[in-house]
């Protein structure tokens, strides 16, 4: 609000909030994706395990008692683009609002 009522041109100030918004969004989907793989990784290789009664009941109704993840390269990265599309989505909100805002307003907030 300060901005616009001190005079910078709500285009810019458009601009500058889907510039935030795409990279915020997009430096969080990437740590997430750089992250996630690793541990896909280690628990494929070293699933979980039901403890105890637990297990020998599923391996008595012949169902193994670990439970590897599901290594798919691509599932990650089809989640980080639901998330960052979500995001985008999401920012129109304070864009409209902003493009709505008028100068007096925006000085009394």
């Amino acid at each position: 609000g300060v901005l616009v009522a001190i005079g910078m041109k709500k285009w810019k100030l458009v601009l500058t909030l889907l510039i935030e918004t795409i990279l915020l969004s997009g430096a969080g989907v990437t740590i997430g994706i750089i992250l996630v793989y690793p541990f896909m990784l280690w628990k494929h290789y070293d699933p979980f395990r039901f403890p105890g009664e637990q297990a020998e009941m599923m391996e008595k109704f012949g169902f193994s008692a670990d439970i590897p993840f599901y290594i798919m390269p691509d599932l990650p990265i089809t989640h980080a683009l639901i998330i960052f599309s979500i995001t985008l989505i999401v920012s129109l909100y304070p864009t409209v609002v902003l493009l709505r805002l008028k100068p007096l307003t925006a000085m009394r907030m």
